[in-house]
């Protein structure tokens, strides 16, 4: 037989050979002292530099410093401080802000009432609009296509390996894909400067616009979706208008429902389903009809037309000068029924104060009257339920943190000892906290985005859960390792953290921001700690 090459030497040395091939060369080996050599040196290249690597990290870990007593204490201390600290001031200045009462047609600008609070977010929301949209439009484009490319990867993997579940999964999909529905497609339109469509002018898809504003004077046989500072419709929109915008206006036919979101939303026109409005100003001016149920969330509100069906409102102040087919639900703080205003059904209405409330005498109610004051709620410590519901969510926190550090340990590591820590958790969990509710609901849009926006928001609602649990891992662990005790069970560690947060997200004054906090923190610690033990980041290093 003739000597080995070197690669079949080195693939035999690795013990990668087959098992036929492998035999051959023993029996080569033991006659050819040279191939023997050859071995023995790829044998001993490889355990040197196998060596080599697992020693890489060996002098960073020599040169860290030995940690010192109680260093989990000083650790935990820490976070509690920063914590307890936080709470307390954010407490004392929103309970400080609060005693300073305005007028009452200035409740809009109270930032203690809903009706400010409204105010605020809107404000923020519609900031963001000008300049978000190109942001909007690139996330919603680069969802689809990667949605696209997974769903392409994944049948192009099932026809290289086929078998009967494969088959019958490919002809399942044939079978809805035969007999869906077809889909409108989607036209997105992008401009900095006013985006119209003009009279005479008809758009067959759903529209989707980002940009300034918007006019539709022509005619939309689809839906209408819009990012943008002003939406105005003068003309007929076949489907649905859905819009976040600073103002909100109908002046034409809507055959669907429209949704508004922004400073101001108004119909003077015709909707043919409903109305859902959350606004810092909504209303449906004279002559508009909304043929369905007019839904509003909104600091003023201000009814001056027709609603064939029932109106809910959640407001600082309802003016209703119009009708109302059936009844009308309102939670405000103001309510007037001014004449020659109608109300086919009930008029139910929660205020502070009975006088509140103010009806006309040339108005008609066709029903009763229901004038409810909020009673002050009792305290939930005086109540055996609330103890109960403790009970069953540590028990269930308990089990989940049980379950999941089972199946991951690294997630029951995390720590918080330094300030470093503390500030990267806390800019994570805060980017973990809002960016990906925003990205589902824009991958939700499109048909193909709506499983990919749906998972997003699981998986976030999942995590928000865990993120306590985490941080009780690690107060577990800095509360008992301070004890000198010597690797407690992980159960007892679990517990350990779990009864302090409990106690401390559930006192008064102060406990639904350390509750926020918390959150925050966690989620931030179980993105980082995710982030480091990922397959794929191990692979790099």
């Amino acid at each position: 037989m003739a000597c080995l090459d070197e690669f079949t030497c080195a693939v035999y040395a690795d013990g990668e050979l087959p098992e036929k091939e492998a035999r051959q060369a023993r029996e080569h080996l033991e006659t050819c002292a040279a191939c023997r050599q050859l071995v023995e040196a790829l044998r001993l290249e490889c355990r040197v530099l196998i060596q080599c690597l697992q020693e890489l990290e060996a002098p960073e870990r020599e040169l860290e410093p030995a940690a010192a007593p109680g260093a989990e204490l000083v650790g935990l201390g820490r976070l509690g401080a920063v914590v307890m600290g936080i709470a307390a001031a954010l407490r004392v200045v929103w309970e400080f802000v609060g005693n300073f009462g305005l007028p009452s047609n200035l409740d809009w600008l109270d930032p203690m009432r809903t009706s400010g609070q409204l105010t605020l977010l809107l404000n923020a929301i519609v900031y963001v609009f000008p300049e978000g949209g190109s942001t909007m439009e690139s996330i919603l484009n680069r969802a689809s296509f990667a949605a696209l490319t997974v769903l392409v990867l994944i049948a192009m993997i099932m026809l290289f390996r086929r078998s009967m579940a494969t088959n019958a999964v490919l002809g399942v999909i044939a079978i809805l894909t035969v007999f869906s529905t077809s889909g409108q497609a989607i036209d997105v339109r992008q401009s900095r400067q006013t985006l119209n469509v003009p009279a005479g002018e008809t758009v067959d898809d759903t529209l989707v616009v980002f940009g300034d504003s918007v006019n539709v004077d022509g005619t939309v046989n689809g839906d209408l979706i819009a990012f943008v500072r002003r939406i105005s419709v003068r003309g007929t929109v076949k489907g649905n208008v859905i819009a976040f915008a600073q103002r909100v206006d109908n002046e034409g036919s809507v055959e669907g429902t429209v949704i508004g979101v922004g400073q101001s939303v108004q119909t003077r026109g015709q909707i043919a389903r409903n109305l859902f409005g959350v606004a810092q100003d909504a209303g449906i001016g004279n002559g508009a009809r909304v043929a369905g149920n007019a839904i509003l969330f909104s600091a003023v509100t201000n009814i001056e037309g027709n609603i064939g069906r029932d109106l809910t409102a959640y407001s600082g102040r309802l003016d209703l000068h119009g009708n109302v087919e059936r009844n009308v639900l309102v939670r405000s703080d103001q309510v007037n029924v001014f004449a020659p205003s109608h109300i086919g059904g009930n008029l139910t209405a929660t205020v502070r104060k009975t006088e509140n409330v103010h009806v006309d005498t040339g108005s008609t109610i066709g029903g009763k009257t229901d004038i409810r004051v909020r009673e002050p709620r009792p305290s939930k410590y005086a109540t055996a339920s609330f103890y109960v519901w403790q009970a069953i969510w540590f028990a269930a926190a308990f089990i989940t943190g049980l379950a999941v550090f089972w199946l991951a340990p690294a997630l029951a590591r995390v720590s918080l000892d330094s300030g470093r820590a503390l500030l990267m958790a806390a800019g994570v969990g805060f980017l973990a906290l809002v960016v990906p509710p925003m990205a589902a609901i824009v991958a939700g849009i499109t048909l193909i985005g709506l499983p990919i926006g749906l998972l997003t928001l699981a998986l976030w609602i999942t995590a928000a859960y865990m993120a306590k649990i985490v941080i009780a891992a690690f107060l577990g662990r800095s509360l008992l390792g301070g004890q000198g005790l010597e690797q407690p069970s992980f159960a007892l560690v679990l517990l350990a953290g779990l009864l302090p947060i409990f106690i401390a997200i559930n006192l008064p004054f102060i406990g639904g921001v350390i509750d926020f906090l918390l959150i925050l923190l966690g989620l931030g610690a179980l993105v980082t700690a995710i982030y480091r033990t990922s397959p794929w980041r191990s692979a790099q290093v």
